[in-house]
């Protein structure tokens, strides 16, 4: 990597960090209503910026991503990731979740690359824990949709909501085995680990956003959001890079 692209990471990783910390101050601000900042700035644009610096930083990989296959792939990844998020400013949240739900399915067939060759080699332990986590993933979602089914009226909107936990709870173990069986190098499968752990979060407050009243309970969901948000999309464009 020449020094120039290296300042060049560095420097949009730290503007990645500093609008965090702008946004994340101004999300919380809504929790003091004496020092509520939120409606002073637009800021459900100024958090879109990371997204588009986060992309950038596939883009700009080139020669250094892992390979070109890869690195295409994450560029549909991003286009989906950003194709969502411009819907979900349009308050159309059907066709983003549908975008989210395409960027998980390329995820998962980007991280489960080599999996069924590593597993046969996996013993018997780590084979056991890999089922239990998915077992473990795929059981909170199903509780989870048995205890909303009385909470949403709109049926097709929980069905939408369901099938994507299921696609997100998939992409989260894919990540997860990645790291376990050593797919990638460490350090990206490291990368995409935590990653993903994020996102799983990250989409569990934006679940509560839809489902809490207008509340500290609610405030506190939706201020978390992009606290998880930020470092997902930022981990996962990095772990794009050959280190």
């Amino acid at each position: 990597m020449s020094v120039n692209k290296r300042l060049l990471m560095k420097i949009i990783i730290l503007a990645i960090f500093c609008i965090s910390i702008f946004t994340i101050f101004l999300d919380f601000s809504r929790l003091f209503r004496s020092n509520d900042l939120y409606n002073l700035y637009p800021n459900e644009f100024i958090k879109r910026i990371n997204v588009i610096l986060a992309a950038s930083l596939v883009w700009f990989a080139g020669r250094d991503s892992l390979s070109k296959q890869d690195n295409i792939r994450m560029k549909f990844v991003f286009i989906a990731i950003c194709l969502g998020e411009v819907n979900f400013l349009l308050e159309k949240p059907t066709l983003a979740i549908v975008f989210f739900a395409v960027c998980q399915c390329l995820l998962i067939s980007r991280h489960c690359r080599g999996l069924r060759y590593k597993l046969t080699k996996a013993s018997k332990i780590q084979k056991l824990k890999l089922a239990f986590l998915l077992l473990a993933l795929i059981s909170i979602l199903f509780v989870g949709v048995i205890m909303l089914y009385h909470m949403i009226k709109v049926e097709s909107l929980l069905l939408l909501g369901a099938l994507y936990g299921l696609v997100l709870s998939i992409s989260l173990w894919a990540a997860i085995a990645n790291f376990a069986l050593s797919l990638f190098s460490y350090k990206n499968a490291k990368m995409i680990a935590l990653g993903m752990i994020c996102f799983y979060f990250c989409d569990i407050t934006v679940g509560l956003d839809g489902l809490l009243w207008s509340g500290p309970a609610w405030l506190i969901a939706t201020s978390l959001t992009w606290v998880f948000y930020t470092p997902a999309i930022t981990l996962l464009a990095l772990s794009n890079y050959k280190y």
